[in-house]
């Protein structure tokens, strides 16, 4: 039982109820129109509900894998969780490196893991884009520059690590090396000892 208010005095009375105690105004009609609107409103609430449901999965379902990852990773940002970066297994041949850009709009935590499933284990630097620019060059003309990065979060012939740290806004890449350049280096056997890792980076 419900009470509601009669329209005519005001007073509240059980929508049971027939006529209004008080006045004696007949109530079945209010508490039938109140009753449609109720059932009008969530069937309006309802509906529109399964209209944005079904409209969202349809234009997310058609959205390239590139597209999924920036919802998702707004969708993250907005609730505070971490940010995939890089998720993905790769190769990496012998004597060759990869980079991959971390951008950092504001100061985060870094986290860099990977595991190497099969073939040579590699160094891991993590530096800042000015490093980068030393890094490329040594590669392309071998010039002994020496390259400063991060301890925190780079390793050196780990078959597998995670490594989180604090860093700071600016433009920073983080290079899978698999070169003799490093501390880590391919065996000298005569073959191409590739690489082969699942790697993650996640911003929080």
């Amino acid at each position: 039982m419900a009470l509601i208010n009669c329209k005519d005095c005001g007073s509240q009375i059980s929508d049971k109820a027939d006529v209004c105690i008080n006045c004696g105004c007949p109530i079945e009609e209010e508490v039938e129109t109140e009753n449609n609107i109720s059932r009008i409103k969530r069937f309006i609430s309802i509906t529109l509900l399964a209209f944005f449901i079904v409209g969202g999965y349809s234009i997310y379902s058609n959205l390239t894998e590139n597209d999924k990852s920036k919802v998702s990773n707004a969708i993250n940002f907005v609730t505070n969780q971490p940010t995939t970066l890089y998720d993905e297994e790769m190769q990496i041949q012998e004597d060759q490196y990869r980079a991959f850009p971390v951008e950092m709009k504001k100061s985060g935590e870094v986290t860099i893991e990977y595991n190497i499933l099969s073939g040579t284990n590699l160094d891991v630097y993590f530096m800042e884009s000015s490093q980068y620019e030393k890094w490329q060059n040594i590669m392309k003309n071998g010039i002994g520059e020496e390259v400063f990065y991060n301890t925190e979060l780079s390793t050196f012939g780990l078959s597998a690590s995670s490594k989180t740290q604090q860093v700071e806004q600016g433009t920073y890449y983080i290079v899978l090396d698999n070169t003799d350049y490093g501390a880590t280096y391919p065996p000298m056997n005569f073959i191409n000892d590739i690489s082969t890792l699942n790697f993650l980076v996640t911003v929080k």
